[in-house]
């Protein structure tokens, strides 16, 4: 009864062997690193797309934004019109 053999011995007695095996790493090697190369553009090609978005987007909306009051937030009460001050800067 013959040995049954796995395939990642097969394998690595292929790429053991002589000069063509050589041959075989080096495009596999070569193969791996172009691949990765590409990821990495095209990574940097999106970033700069998502940037240019945001940008973009971000000055479509106004400077200044304007909210109903809320009396519990950070700002604390809302300006209360003061009529004599308003009589001396218009005079």
């Amino acid at each position: 009864m013959a040995k049954k053999t796995r395939t990642e011995f097969f394998v690595a007695r292929r790429l053991g062997r002589g000069e063509g095996s050589r041959v075989g790493v080096r495009i596999a090697v070569a193969s791996v690193a172009v691949s990765v190369a590409v990821m990495v553009v095209t990574l940097a090609v999106i970033g700069g797309f998502r940037s240019e978005i945001t940008g973009r987007l971000g000055s479509a909306a106004g400077h200044a934004r304007i909210h109903a009051p809320v009396y519990g937030s950070v700002e604390g009460a809302p300006v209360v019109l003061d009529t004599e001050l308003e009589a001396a800067v218009l005079a």
